[in-house]
């Protein structure tokens, strides 16, 4: 084997048909540059999983596109080893008989260590590298990436339930109704952690008790890497003066609540000073 082949090693040999094996550094770039997608294989609680992907190559290095918070991903870089294969379609071969027919394909077997990207402007040049693999030339004519795109901050706002649609509910005259965990039958009053299910999707995470401590962690997630989100428990009952939109929910005109009687007549002077303004 000289300094310009890549196998065969131990899991790598041919053993089928060994004399259509190539192991030379050009033969397998050039499938790897060409292919357009790979699929990655990993064990995911116990189970195998094989994923389609983009990668791109740099030398020796080759690149997988994916998400840091899939769990795949995360089975892949907790081993510390990745299993890709690529394979290019040339055509079919027909024989006078379906045993001697085939296809003809080119395809390639990386088996090497996994690690993950981490510093910024690394990971923008490689994103740029995969833009670039699937058409040269492209990452020069799009814009560059931004802080969206490298990694999202994310506040959860915890009400227990549909507060939003609760509140409307009411706001027509209504009486609330299932809308709220509280409201619902239940022996026990479920408790969501919003943090750790993000934590166990890869995702940087805390919970803070009031609008000081959201301040401080909105800092710590602008300093981080990773997307990040933070959770925060909101008053199910209370709404914001903000925003200014308007959300026209017609109200029944007939009913036996006076609240709704009430909500409708409201509703009607609504509409009579917007057709009048």
């Amino acid at each position: 084997m000289s300094e310009h082949d890549l196998g065969p090693g131990a899991r790598t040999r041919v053993r089928r048909l060994p004399e259509k094996a190539r192991y030379d550094e050009a033969t397998i770039y050039a499938i790897l540059d060409e292919a357009r997608l790979c699929h990655v294989a990993g064990i995911v609680d116990g189970r195998a999983v094989a994923l389609p992907t983009l990668h791109a190559r740099e030398g020796r290095v080759l690149y997988l596109h994916g998400n840091r918070s899939n769990g795949f991903m995360q089975a892949v870089l907790g081993r510390g080893e990745a299993y890709v294969t690529v394979t290019i379609y040339d055509g079919l071969r027909l024989a006078r008989s379906g045993f001697e027919s085939s296809i003809a394909y080119r395809s390639a077997v990386v088996i090497g260590r996994a690690n993950e990207v981490e510093e910024p402007e690394e990971k923008r040049r490689v994103l740029d590298m995969f833009v670039d693999a699937i058409l040269p030339g492209r990452a020069a004519e799009v814009r560059p990436m931004n802080e969206r795109e490298l990694k999202l901050t994310l506040v959860v706002l915890d009400n227990r339930g549909f507060a939003c649609i609760n509140r409307l509910q009411q706001s027509v005259g209504g009486a609330p109704f299932n809308n709220l965990l509280s409201d619902t039958r239940h022996e026990t009053l479920p408790e969501i952690d919003f943090a750790a299910h993000a934590a166990s999707l890869g995702a940087a995470s805390e919970k803070v008790a009031d609008i000081a401590g959201l301040e401080a962690a909105m800092m710590r997630a602008k300093a981080s890497e990773r997307t990040y989100v933070i959770v925060i428990d909101t008053d199910p009952a209370i709404s914001t003066e903000a925003g200014g939109a308007w959300w026209d929910v017609p109200v029944a005109e007939v009913s036996e609540r006076p609240a709704v009687n009430a909500a409708r007549a409201a509703y009607d002077d609504r509409l009579k000073a917007r057709e009048q303004s």
